[in-house]
């Protein structure tokens, strides 16, 4: 019975020894899991950081450009007056009613955009999404096909200058009219055109001759 005894404290003592040893390595497991949260959440904010930044750089850049966009415009200017004073003939500048930022990757956003800062738009383009915008206060639907921007409104479409052309009064009409005194312009350059002279003068084309309409051969003979 003695000897029983002593067997079984002997067993419980090694029993306590081996439970000790597994508390220990269990409490060096939970300060190891500790280390690795502590380290991941470290990266996660050190990762939220960074795009916050990113984007904070991206805002910057896109300030940066129309900073630069407006001192080219004064630039342009200011070589005007100089030309002026100089009695040098200048080339006319298009007014730039709107400079448009498109969003990156949109193929048909940086089309528009291309088109609105070269042209100059009175009327505002405000994007949706991708292809829908509102010109004004007309919802249209706009693609990219064949080189040519194509303005989907109601149940026809047409190329954005001829777009331009038929709705920018009506659309500045509604401006001055939802805010009286507001005194929004057209553009002076296309001041007295025909609808067709100013499709003409977007596409490039002398606005003076745009009457001349239909192939060569059908215009063979006539006096401009």
């Amino acid at each position: 019975m003695k000897e029983q005894l002593i067997i079984l404290k002997a067993e419980k003592q090694t029993t306590l020894e081996e439970i000790a040893r597994n508390r220990k390595e269990l409490t060096d497991l939970y300060a190891q899991l500790n280390a690795r949260k502590a380290t991941v959440d470290k990266k996660d904010h050190t990762i939220a950081e960074l795009e916050a930044l990113i984007d904070e750089k991206y805002n910057q850049i896109e300030g940066l450009e129309q900073d630069i966009e407006m001192k080219n415009l004064l630039i342009s200017d200011l070589e005007r007056e100089l030309a002026m004073l100089l009695n040098k003939k200048v080339e006319p500048v298009r007014p730039r009613f709107q400079f448009y930022v498109p969003v990156k990757g949109d193929v048909i956003d940086e089309k528009l955009a291309e088109y609105i800062n070269e042209y100059g738009s009175p009327v505002p383009w405000k994007r949706i999404s991708e292809g829908n915008y509102t010109y004004g206060s007309k919802k249209v639907n706009v693609k990219y096909m064949r080189m040519h921007l194509i303005v989907k409104v109601g149940g026809g479409s047409m190329m954005v200058e001829e777009f331009v052309a038929n709705y920018e009064d009506i659309e500045l009409a509604k401006m001055n009219h939802a805010n009286p005194g507001s005194g929004v312009m057209a553009n002076p350059s296309q001041a007295g055109l025909t609808k067709q002279q100013r499709v003409a003068m977007a596409r490039g084309a002398s606005p003076r001759n745009s009457g001349v309409m239909g192939s060569p051969k059908a215009n063979k003979g006539k006096i401009i």
